[in-house]
């Protein structure tokens, strides 16, 4: 009977955490999406108002979502990206951009940017994707 109790008590407890982890998924989130379909992987800095500089790594044909938790707070200021736009030479030249987000429950679905090559495969850009 302890056991069964205790069992219970565990399965209770594993219930609960799996509930809390749907409600925070859940929650509001402004988010934004970075898409790469080139074939390089692609460094980038995100940085929300009030915070640090982060640098990711975003592979190639692959997506990463940023967000910010919206819990009890009113909208964030937009937040920064920037990157090293000249590719092949030696030094970091930073373009960046301040982005838009969308209000979403699941970040995936965040306002989505992708990284673009120019003609020359030289210059890199940060496009808005307007099929989304």
């Amino acid at each position: 009977m302890v056991a069964s109790i205790r069992n219970l008590k565990c399965l209770f407890a594993a219930v609960v955490l799996v509930v809390s982890a749907r409600a925070v998924d859940a929650q509001e989130k402004a988010s934004i999406v970075i898409y790469n379909p080139t074939d390089t992987p692609l460094i980038y800095e995100v940085k929300w108002p009030g915070g640090d500089w982060k640098r990711f790594t975003v592979p190639s044909r692959q997506e990463s979502a940023h967000w910010f938790n919206l819990v009890g707070i009113e909208r964030p200021g937009a937040p920064t990206v920037r990157f090293d736009y000249i590719c092949g030479d030696a030094g970091v030249d930073y373009k960046s951009y301040t982005l838009d987000y969308y209000v979403v429950n699941d970040a995936f679905r965040g306002r989505t940017y992708l990284f673009r090559y120019d003609s020359t495969g030289r210059i890199l850009d940060l496009l808005y994707e307007t099929g989304k």
